[in-house]
């Protein structure tokens, strides 16, 4: 059996149609005789590590077809002689639980810190109007040195892109720096064993309402009113109203919001198995 599946947009939406209906699961689930052509269609640079240490590998083709605007689908899919859209309707479908594999250097990063309570800090977006800016970034790690000892684990990576700035960064001893040093799968799994995230308004925001996990998002005001009019949020700010976010604009932030995650964080830290040497 052949499966097609496809995935595109930012790395956002990647990671969320991973989950829908266990598209992602397929590759997990494939027979010794079956095959999958993984067909991208993103404008993020890193997407593809999703699927290069997938222990079916050898099984699996991905083609990296770049991006375009949706009014242009039709002829950028003739042209690269894609499958018709839809290809992942077709698709078997199974638990929307996602198991990622990073590559060597990342998974003997991770064994440092899976298994321990720590909270994920991931302040850059793919533009660099979505990530945290300098001062609040600067006065969230403050605050949170001040009311827990729990380390934040720095994670982001630096690429070119227009109007995107580096990775914010703070030097501070509670922050552990992991920029640049883990691949997408091993920044996902790093999330998914953690107590909780910080983020700003991005691929890593969805996946931790993919997780379910305690979560404070901050973003500007006009994201707020972009994704979330007259208050009601649509699909890339859905998990605005989960119970595990605590959410501010970038002016509003208050030591409030920060209290409240923590409390969130902590009740999450409790759910932590300490890894054993055997482990």
């Amino acid at each position: 059996m052949h499966y097609n599946l496809e995935f595109g947009g930012g790395l956002g939406d990647v990671l969320d149609q991973c989950y829908h209906k266990g598209a992602y699961g397929v590759l997990d689930r494939l027979r010794p005789e079956d095959t999958a052509t993984v067909h991208l269609v993103t404008h993020n640079p890193f997407a593809r590590e999703l699927f290069l240490h997938h222990p079916k590998a050898t099984q699996i083709t991905v083609l990296d077809h770049g991006y375009w605007q949706p009014g242009n689908d039709h002829g950028e899919r003739l042209a690269r002689k894609m499958p018709p859209a839809g290809m992942n309707a077709k698709l078997p479908t199974g638990p929307e639980v996602v198991t990622f594999y990073p590559n060597p250097e990342s998974s003997a990063l991770l064994d440092s810190w899976i298994g321990k309570p720590y909270v994920v800090l991931s302040a850059g977006a793919g533009t660099a109007d979505r990530s945290i800016p300098g001062l609040v970034l600067r006065r969230i790690v403050a605050e949170w040195s001040d009311l827990s000892t729990v380390p934040l684990v720095a994670v982001g990576r630096n690429y070119e892109r227009t109007e995107r700035t580096s990775e914010p960064f703070v030097d501070h001893q509670q922050v552990a720096q992991l920029v640049d040093q883990l691949d997408v799968p091993g920044v996902c799994k790093l999330i998914q064993h953690s107590a909780g995230l910080i983020t700003c308004h991005s691929s890593m925001s969805i996946l931790a309402w993919r997780l379910r996990l305690p979560n404070l998002l901050v973003y500007p005001k006009a994201v707020w009113e972009k994704h979330a009019p007259q208050g009601n949020p649509d699909h890339w700010m859905r998990g605005a109203r989960y119970h595990e976010t605590v959410h501010s604009s970038v002016g509003e932030l208050t030591h409030q919001h920060l209290t409240k995650f923590l409390d969130l964080a902590v009740e999450r830290c409790l759910t932590i198995t300490p890894r054993t040497t055997t482990d």
